[in-house]
């Protein structure tokens, strides 16, 4: 496996798609939910130290994982996890078609749990108004009604 990534990617208000072929990674964990389906060969990773092979991986937000091995094209879906519950997510798109379009119907179709602070649903609100053009850390703040040096 090359380090080097290449695909199409899909960006929705609460997930991203990425349909290509992925690189090697070195361990790492991130926010987002990450789900990969492999209809060729399947893929191999490290989750959470422990090496696992399948044509489809599901991998919770912030677990330590590492892609080891895959054979072809992998679809992999990263979802915001205050917004989609793991398992609502799994189940819906363990029946899911295996295409871009496919699985951005089912994501645009599933219930979406309420944000908890208004100051994030601010901060969200004033993006998406601004994604026309370059969208400045201190505009977000201030929709937010926190400073820079409040975030995370």
């Amino acid at each position: 496996m090359s380090p080097e990534w290449s695909g199409c990617l899909w960006l929705g208000p609460d997930y991203g798609l990425i349909l290509g072929i992925p690189g090697r990674t070195a361990p790492h964990a991130h926010y987002a939910h990450q789900l990969m389906f492999s209809p060729g060969g399947p893929i191999t990773a490290s989750l959470d130290g422990r090496v696992s092979t399948a044509h489809r991986l599901f991998i919770p937000s912030r677990m330590p994982h590492a892609l080891l091995h895959t054979q072809g094209e992998v679809l992999m879906v990263y979802a915001e996890p205050g917004a989609f519950d793991l398992d609502s997510l799994q189940a819906a798109l363990a029946d899911s078609e295996l295409s871009l379009k496919a699985l951005e119907r089912t994501l645009r179709q599933l219930p979406r749990r309420a944000l908890d602070d208004a100051r994030v649903e601010r901060a969200l609100l004033a993006l998406d108004q601004q994604l026309s053009g370059k969208v400045s850390a201190h505009a977000l703040a201030q929709a937010a009604h926190v400073s820079l040096a409040a975030a995370p």
